[in-house]
């Protein structure tokens, strides 16, 4: 067993070998040091779970704040997928800074995190470690299965965060929450960013939880896609415009705030007294895990204002439903329950990737 020293002399970080995989342990009396000296926070947080969690980001464009908010709290293993590079234009919508100019976005998000990041320099404690990526399309099933896979043998937890305002990446964040059983959240902005919606899923149907997966929810947007921007994607033809978000930067921040809780909450689900662990475990029992807010009071869905008179005694709101959904049966991504082909073919419209393509036809 090899142990480090923190700054103070006890150890914070023991690495103990079991089976094939690294199991953390914090010496308490360290984790009573930090939680002291983060006070603020402690009562929201447990530092030896943020510590053992892996979150990997797809966009990180607008979600660049909430990343950074993650890494300030002491998550210290990220994989950033983005294919953009920071131009002059971002800086007024994303947080992004003027010698960030022709940088890939993850690289400078990168570069930003490792400034920020928790108890940096202690010894103790491992290191911030960041491994960028480009396009999440262009990875396949056998890379993520490898990527998940090595840090859960390290012990880590892996939580998934879509935030990307591309159709086709999104989808495919349905099959990975569905094919390697992690946690999986996807946040993303109405017209005009005058609302905003989340989504989350993880699978629990061992505990008779079975929740209504992405496609579930938002069927109707497949359709869409399907009709109007499929061919070309298959095609090739890169067409702009297609599904991208418009508003205030500061709409993104307000759902992303609500997204930072409720990962938070996925995070520390696991502990009794946690109160956003607490919130998580009800949504999951009450199947509430689409999220829709409302930044703008004009926002209307078609000609319906779904906020409006949401009253009663078991209704989860303040600006923000969290709406109650049910599995569809004949939903091609979580629906069909038969075999690896059928399951595939099913996934055919979610994935958009050329693996796919290829394996089916």
């Amino acid at each position: 067993m090899a142990t480090a020293r923190s700054r103070s002399g006890p150890s914070i970080w023991k690495f103990s070998n079991k089976g094939d995989t690294i199991m953390h342990v914090i010496d308490p009396a360290v984790l009573g040091e930090l939680n002291e000296r983060y006070s603020r926070v402690s009562g929201n947080v447990e530092f030896e779970l943020l510590l053992g969690t892996t979150l990997v980001v797809i966009g990180t464009g607008a979600s660049g704040g909430m990343i950074e908010s993650f890494v300030r709290l002491g998550v210290k293993r990220l994989h950033l997928f983005d294919l953009d590079w920071v131009e002059a234009k971002n800086l007024a919508v994303q947080n992004f800074r003027h010698q960030d100019i022709g940088l890939p976005k993850t690289q400078a998000l990168k570069r930003r995190l490792e400034e920020c990041e928790f108890e940096k320099d202690n010894p103790a404690i491992p290191a911030l470690k960041v491994i960028t990526h480009g396009d999440f399309l262009a990875v396949s099933d056998d890379e993520l299965s490898t990527l998940i896979s090595e840090e859960r043998r390290e012990g880590r937890q892996v939580i998934f965060i879509m935030a990307s305002d591309f159709h086709p990446v999104q989808a495919r964040g349905s099959r990975i929450a569905l094919a390697f059983d992690v946690p999986v959240f996807w946040v993303g902005i109405y017209r005009r960013g005058m609302a905003g919606e989340i989504v989350f899923y993880e699978n629990g149907q061992e505990n008779g939880r079975k929740l209504p997966c992405y496609r579930c929810i938002v069927a109707e947007r497949y359709a869409h896609w399907d009709s109007h921007h499929l061919a070309d994607h298959v095609a090739g033809v890169v067409k702009t415009g297609a599904g991208r978000s418009v508003g205030l930067p500061m709409a993104a921040t307000f759902i992303d705030a609500i997204l930072s809780h409720l990962v938070i909450g996925a995070i520390h689900k696991d502990v009794p007294d946690n109160p956003h662990g607490a919130l998580y475990r009800r949504l999951l029992a009450e199947k509430r895990n689409f999220i829709q807010t409302q930044l703008d009071p004009t926002y209307r869905l078609g000609d319906e204002d779904i906020f409006a008179g949401v009253s009663g005694r078991d209704v989860v709101t303040f600006n923000t439903i969290f709406q109650q959904e049910t599995p569809k049966p004949d939903c091609p991504d979580c629906g069909r329950t038969s075999g690896s082909i059928a399951r595939l073919r099913g996934w055919r419209a979610t994935d958009y990737t050329r693996e796919v393509e290829a394996a089916l036809f």
